[in-house]
């Protein structure tokens, strides 16, 4: 057995705390839709002094009509279905007889109860939860999830560390029954304050020959349910930083178990694994969605997620850990803060009550079978031909060759547009050969930091442009997955017009910064009679091809947007498919993905057309053939870019080379 986990003051006030909020909530709640009930009623009698006025009574009538309304709004969400869990399948732990004895050492050695249900799926985390979330509240059953990839990127002592920390979870009974009930309460308050259906469509858009009282109906109506929203915002903001206060609490708690069984040692070694794994993992499935734009599927994502990590050096994993966040500290982190956690970890300086050796997988029988099994599960493949591992890192290290030339020459590499407005740049004279070179050079180590300024700007835009049309769609978001704060429709266009700003302004200080590349490779083209007669013709060629697809980069960034949005909202389209409104608005953003990917059909490939044609959407897998359609576009845009920049770096080296 370990040494007892003290529970620290900290913990006892924040879980004395979300319970407290958790009894609050729904009387606060209770007690605003009484008051507004109350206001309805008072309404109701002050309408019998009008009994003998018709006009007034009609007027009378039509606010009553609005202020039921608002208390419909304020109920309806209650025959709603919650949420579920997903995206896990059980295993039989009788068959795997390794794991099986590791979580009893662990649950032996921590005295914390034997998950009653062990799952494993496609993340790259282990979770501890409630099998059932309403039944769970009142029976000692809980589920052990483990992430394949983890543990294909793992040792067993790392493992133990894992299920230490999630078994540590199963000791704080109450608090997890808390938390479980406040999720419930956010779930509810989310959809009411953030979700949109029918209803709210009508009162938005109502017609222009309604009558007065419609127009006062709906208008009134509309008035209450925003200042009730508003009240209700109030509510669960409160609520989720209550709720994430606590969390990071269980999560230091939980962490004393793991330090306890692995050791100070493995808790540090994690945090390195967990941050290789969080970048090898984006790599294993960016190779992933190349192939899947051709049709074509992994055979094994935790395999990938191996192969990606073995290639990331040790010391870039330590980079990793030192530099990264679990959250961003919006206030709303359900996590602690990695140097937090490490800092308490070196503090406990504890050596461990167990020593596991061999490879995490070894706990798995047929571990590579699971894998697969769980992989096409993950993408729903069954019964189509998957791809090695081997061949697709294969694939992916032949277009990284591929990109050397434009790295070497160029300076950065990055998967959209380049923007080098090779058309708009000053001829260089002959006195001025040598520093144009010296200048391209000096300027190339500098895009570096101003194409991540890009890359970030970019991200920053795509997920407020994600928000906004969840939000536009009249979609419940769910903030907690988001990790964002909570806004309205409004606030979330504003924000991406910021983001926008930023963004547009970024890649004008990046045209700034390559302009002396841009002038190196036009002085070197000015000078393409060095070349023989055919690399003269391709070099001119090239540039006539790269100057028209500059043209078209702005609507390249669109396109790559609108896939982003649409591949965010993947879920939401499967769940509200028989949403007329959601798929008109769905529909719209196909529509204009199609009309920016128009801009490109003078300058690719003839086969390049046939992927821009729109495909029929229903439930028998439209959605995701549109998304596999135009990502298919832009993922043959950035090749044929790629590769004209790489050839055009080899041309302008070859005249450099020979004019020095």
């Amino acid at each position: 057995m370990i040494r007892p986990v003290p529970v620290s003051a900290a913990y006892r006030a924040s879980v004395a705390l979300a319970a407290l909020a958790m009894l609050a909530t729904p009387v606060l709640y209770l007690g605003f839709v009484g008051l507004v009930a109350a206001g309805v009623a008072a309404w109701a009698l002050v309408g019998l002094a009008w009994v003998g006025n018709a006009w007034f009574l009609l007027l009378h009538l039509t606010v009553l009509a609005a202020g039921l309304t608002v208390l419909f709004f304020l109920g309806k969400v209650f025959f709603a279905r919650p949420r579920m869990d997903g995206g896990f399948q059980a295993i039989d732990l009788a068959k795997h007889e390794a794991l099986a004895g590791l979580i009893g050492r662990v649950c032996e050695a921590t005295g914390a109860p034997e998950p009653a249900e062990v799952a494993v799926d496609m993340s790259l985390n282990g979770s501890a939860s409630l099998i059932h979330p309403l039944r769970g509240l009142v029976n000692n059953r809980y589920r052990l999830t483990l992430g394949l990839p983890l543990v294909a990127i793992s040792d067993q002592q790392h493992m133990a560390h894992v299920i230490a920390h999630e078994v540590g979870h199963f000791s704080q009974g109450g608090a997890m029954r808390v938390r479980q009930l406040i999720h419930w309460s956010e779930y509810y308050l989310s959809r009411l304050v953030d979700g949109r259906d029918r209803w709210d469509v009508w009162l938005a858009s109502r017609p222009d020959g309604a009558s007065y009282l419609v127009h006062l109906f709906a208008w009134a109506a509309a008035f209450g349910i925003w200042v009730s929203r508003r009240v209700l915002r109030l509510l669960l903001q409160g609520t989720l930083l209550v709720n994430a206060r606590m969390s990071r609490e269980m999560e230091f708690h939980a962490d004393l178990y793991a330090i306890r069984v692995a050791g100070t040692r493995a808790f540090a070694e994690s945090v390195e694994t967990f941050a290789g794994g969080k970048a090898a993992m984006q790599r294993g499935l960016r190779i992933a969605q190349r192939a899947e734009a051709d049709g074509r599927y992994p055979e094994d994502v935790a395999e990938l997620t191996a192969e990606c990590f073995a290639r990331i050096p040790a010391e870039e994993r330590r980079e990793l850990a030192r530099q990264g966040r679990y959250t961003i500290g919006l206030g709303y982190d359900s996590h602690p803060d990695d140097t937090d956690r490490l800092a308490r970890s070196e503090e406990e300086h504890d050596e461990g009550a167990l020593r596991e050796t061999g490879a995490a997988a070894l706990l798995f029988t047929d571990f590579a079978g699971l894998c697969r099994a769980e992989t096409r599960r993950f993408f729903g493949v069954d019964g189509k031909a998957c791809v090695p591992v081997a061949v697709l890192i294969k694939e992916d290290e032949a277009r990284d060759a591929q990109d050397a030339g434009r790295i070497d020459f160029f300076g950065a590499v990055y998967d959209g547009p380049v923007w080098l407005r090779v058309g708009a740049v000053e001829p260089v004279s002959d006195g001025e050969w040598r520093e144009a070179i010296a200048a391209g050079d000096e300027a190339r180590a500098a895009t570096l930091g101003s194409l991540q300024e890009i890359v970030g700007c970019y991200s920053k835009l795509v997920r407020e442009t994600v928000i906004l049309r969840w939000l536009e769609a009249r979609v419940a978001v769910d903030w907690r997955r988001l990790e964002v704060e909570p806004c309205e429709a409004e606030a979330a266009r504003e924000r991406m017009y910021a983001r926008e700003r930023e963004y547009w302004a970024t890649v004008e200080k990046f045209h700034e910064t390559a302009s002396p590349i841009r002038r190196r490779l036009m002085a070197a083209w000015a000078r393409r009679g060095r070349l023989g007669p055919e690399r003269q013709t391709l070099f001119d060629r090239l540039l006539t091809e790269m100057r028209a697809m500059e043209a078209a980069d702005e609507a390249t960034t669109r396109l790559a947007i609108d896939i982003a949005v649409l591949a965010d909202l993947g879920m939401s389209i499967n769940d509200n498919l028989r949403n007329s409104f959601f798929m008109q608005t769905i529909q719209s953003e196909f529509e204009a993905a199609v009309r920016h990917a128009g801009a490109f059909e003078g300058l690719l490939a003839a086969d390049l057309l046939a992927y821009a044609r729109p495909v029929p959407m229903d439930e028998a897998g439209g959605v995701g053939a549109y998304l596999q359609t135009y990502g298919t576009v832009l993922g043959r845009i950035r090749d044929r870019r790629l590769r004209m920049m790489g050839e055009l770096a080899e041309l302008a080296l070859e005249v450099e080379r020979r004019g020095l």
